[in-house]
């Protein structure tokens, strides 16, 4: 896994020559908030709501969802999981756009690390595959899951 380029981090940066003997850790300790600690909690472990078969983030899904991406998607479960479940980083926050391309990567792949885990634990016996990738721009990332096999 790649390493944060913290150089990047206008806000830390700013703060560390404040603090110089502190580190990232000690940024996050005197700077976040409890409401962000819940959300980016739900964006790293996740809801997850079992609908037809198929698996699909809770915050991303309704039957309505379901239904419109079946209905483009022929039923293909997989393809549906796929297009419900899928992330961009920078729609997450918009101050994402300006990081550089090794703090996106980073940041997706710690993400979809924990999205692994979260699968496992919650769907032990089934089989899933979570995908990055990097948009075309180079400035975005998607990260999604779903069913390897059916």
């Amino acid at each position: 896994m790649t390493k944060p380029n913290l150089d990047e981090l206008e806000d830390f940066q700013i703060w560390k020559k404040a603090n110089p003997d502190l580190d990232i850790t000690g940024y996050v300790y005197h700077n976040l908030d409890a409401s962000l600690a819940i959300g980016f909690s739900q964006l790293i472990w996740p809801e997850l709501v079992t609908f037809r078969g198929g698996v699909f983030i809770a915050d991303a899904f309704s039957p309505a969802v379901f239904d419109s991406w079946s209905s483009s998607l022929g039923g293909n479960l997989t393809e549906i999981e796929r297009a419900i479940n899928h992330v961009h980083l920078c729609d997450l926050a918009y101050s994402f756009k300006m990081l550089g391309a090794e703090n996106l990567e980073y940041l997706a792949t710690v993400i979809s690390s924990c999205w692994r885990c979260r699968l496992k634990q919650a769907y032990p016996d089934h089989d899933f595959c979570v995908e990055t990738s990097a948009e075309a721009d180079g400035i975005d990332y998607t990260i999604t899951f779903y069913h390897r096999t059916r």
